[in-house]
């Protein structure tokens, strides 16, 4: 002999907290504000209930960063702090949340909020800069114009500047031109000398026969071109004057 009676269980949906993958990769140094550098992988069991337990949110959660987060999406917000030369890798954590909201997509107030979090590993990748030619530190005329002698020997110096380069394949390396702005002969007359280290260029008288006041134009408009093994260039613009002089007769 039986009996029977019958029941209906309901198995309730709850919030299940997120999972999510680290992340280590290779990114290029000097990328520009708002380039996106990673994506953080993130994993919600709620599949069914996505409104109410799979809406979720991504933030940095390590100090003085200079990325931020749109969405799952790494983003650079201080690219001068991309530099391989200053700081070869950045190591971070990416909290990932999920909260519980109301089939509105209200937030449930008192519920808890699940999280996982993932480290983020950006290796950056050094890439050639420009260099620089610029005046010595603490030199007050470097801004010229600058002053020569008609009949100066060759040779003669007549002002030098610092020539750098934040790459250091490219330190010993660089080449330094003059030219004339305004293409006249001004390379006839100077020309540039490095030091041995190259790290210092000085305009210099090239031939001093030529260096004729009564021969030459009194004012020239020089460019000097810093350039590294790849190409890359620097140039600074600066004016000799060619002084006249007292010959015998």
């Amino acid at each position: 002999l039986t009996d029977t009676l019958v029941r209906v269980i309901k198995v309730i949906d709850v919030n299940e907290k997120p999972t999510v993958k680290d992340i280590e990769k290779d990114v290029d140094e000097n990328l520009k504000n708002g380039t996106v550098v990673a994506e953080v992988e993130a994993f919600d069991p709620d599949t069914i209930h996505k409104t109410e337990f799979a809406q979720l949110t991504y933030a940095i959660t390590t100090p003085d960063m200079p990325f931020d987060m749109n969405g799952n999406k790494v983003v650079v917000t201080d690219s001068s702090k991309l530099d391989f030369e200053t700081n070869p890798k950045f190591e971070f954590y990416v909290k990932v949340t999920n909260c519980e909201y109301d089939s509105k997509g209200k937030l449930v107030a008192g519920a808890a909020c699940l999280e996982d979090s993932a480290k983020v590993v950006l290796n950056l990748v050094d890439v050639n800069e420009k260099p620089d030619i610029k005046c010595i530190e603490g030199d007050n005329d470097c801004n010229g114009p600058f002053s020569i002698a008609e009949n100066s020997k060759t040779g003669t110096p007549i002002h030098a500047f610092a020539i750098t380069d934040v790459d250091a394949v490219d330190q010993g390396k660089l080449t330094v031109t003059l030219t004339d702005k305004n293409g006249r002969n001004a390379g006839e007359l100077f020309d540039v000398s490095l030091n041995t280290a190259k790290t210092e260029a000085t305009v210099v008288v090239k031939d001093s026969a030529k260096l004729n006041y009564e021969a030459v134009d009194s004012i020239y408009t020089v460019v000097l071109t810093v350039t590294d093994k790849d190409g890359l260039t620097d140039t600074l613009v600066r004016v000799i004057k060619v002084i006249d002089v007292n010959e015998k007769p």
